[in-house]
Order: C-alpha cells, then structure tokens, then sequence
C-alpha cells in the first residue's frame, strides 16, 4: 500500500511538472518568422512576408514594403501597435492588396501560439489569423547573388547590367564569391548577428567590359569591408556596417 501511495504521489508529481513546464510562456523576443498562411491563403508567388521581434518592436517586409511597429507580450498574449509604420513603394495591385490584409490582421493579433517550428497567430475569439514559419539565419552553406552594394558616395546603388557579384559560405568558415572580374575568398566568423570578414583576397584580373565594370568591383569589395552586422529575412540578406548603414543586399540563389 505504501508503495502504491509513492508511486501515485511522484506520478502526480510528474505531471506537475510537465504542465508546469508545457504552459512556460515562449518569448517572441529576438526571433525572426516568415509567413506562410494569411487568412487560409498562401502567399503570392514570388512574395515573402517577414516579422521580426526585437528591442520591443516588430518590423519586416510586408511583400512590398518595409513595416515596423511596437508589440507588447504577457504569456500568449500579443499585442501590436497601435502604429503600423511603413516605406510607401508601389507594387502590383495584388501585392499591395495582400500587403494591407497584412497590416489589418497585424492590428487584429490578441494571442499567439509556437508550435516546432511555427507560429501562430490569434484574434478574437481565438480566430487563425495568421501562420508562419521559423527563419533560417544560418548563413553556413549559404550562396547569394548581390542585389544592390553601398558605392561609398553615401548611395545603395544597383549591379551594372551584365555584371554579377556573388557571395557564398561554407560550412568551415570559408567564404569565397565574384566580385564582378575578380573572385576572391576568405573566413569568415558570426557571433550573433555580428558577422566579421578575415584574410581576404582576391585575383588580379583587369577587365573592359561591360564599361565600369572595375569600378564597380572596387566598391563592391570596399563595401564588403565595411560590413558589420547581417539580417536574414526569407530570401534576402541584409548586411549593415557598425553605423547602421545598408553596407550590401543580397538575394539567394
């Protein structure tokens, strides 16, 4: 009989403990998600939707713009706003029609739920608004196409037209990439979103065309240098130098 009383008691115990531990809170802080649900509806083709939390905000891309806001937290209680900021682009009528479906149900959030990998947002009533999945920020094994790179005249310029610079990282720490002319390789070491470039070097190529094409590798290679932190949302990349300027953006390949 006592045996049977200890083995009721740490069972009760037990499960105790596994409620306890299952209805911990998650913290949303300084996680980065990618939608893959709105409303019952996948994103368009081609769109990537993003929600970062960090600092006491949220911000991403909305598909077509840049958005950040303020978000509060108690438990599963979530709350944005009440200000949506965001850059005004214009894009196709679709976009811009899946973009503020967005912010509306941004403003609509009262509770989430992390599932593995997933997140998932309420509304009233506990109603699915929203579902997105954990992004990838591992940068190992990665390769990149440049899509726009700081010129060093205080401008995020565009690649000159048949010119393509690449970037790629390998599983040891290596990093190699075009620049254009040249290729060139090195190490690299991440440390949180901190991301430094070491024993860089590069081919000694001259070449003609397309015309610019040497200049432009020189600021390519001038705004690599610089960078100094690096953010992942879907499938581009941000680099960003120690003063918070857009060093290079990159697309994956």
């Amino acid at each position: 009989m006592t045996f049977i009383k200890s083995f009721t008691s740490v069972a009760i115990l037990m499960v105790f403990i596994l409620t306890a531990c299952s209805s911990t809170p998650v913290s949303l802080a300084e996680t980065g998600w990618v939608l893959t649900n709105l409303s019952g509806n996948a994103p368009i083709d081609d769109t990537t939707i993003t929600l970062t939390f960090q600092d006491g905000n949220i911000g991403g891309s909305d598909g077509c713009n840049r958005y950040n806001s303020s978000y509060t937290q108690d438990g599963s209680k979530l709350k944005v706003g009440p200000n949506i900021a965001s850059t005004l682009m214009a894009c196709q009528d679709d976009i811009m029609q899946q973009a503020s479906k967005y912010h509306e149900i941004l403003s609509q959030i009262e509770s989430f739920k992390v599932d593995g990998n997933q997140l998932i947002l309420y509304g009233p009533k506990n109603k699915e608004l929203a579902r997105f999945e954990k992004q990838n920020t591992d940068l190992s094994g990665t390769s990149w196409l440049v899509t726009g790179f700081n010129n060093g005249k205080g401008a995020v310029t565009s690649t000159i037209i048949d010119s393509e610079l690449t970037l790629a990282f390998n599983e040891k720490g290596a990093v190699s990439g075009n620049a254009g002319c040249n290729t060139f390789s090195g190490s690299y070491t991440l440390a949180g979103n901190k991301i430094t470039f070491s024993n860089m070097a590069s081919t000694l190529k001259a070449c003609l065309e397309p015309e610019g094409l040497m200049e432009q590798e020189t600021e390519f290679l001038t705004a690599l240098s610089t960078v100094d932190t690096y953010r992942v949302e879907g499938s581009q990349l941000e680099m960003r130098t120690a003063d918070g300027a857009i060093a290079l953006t990159l697309t994956r390949q």
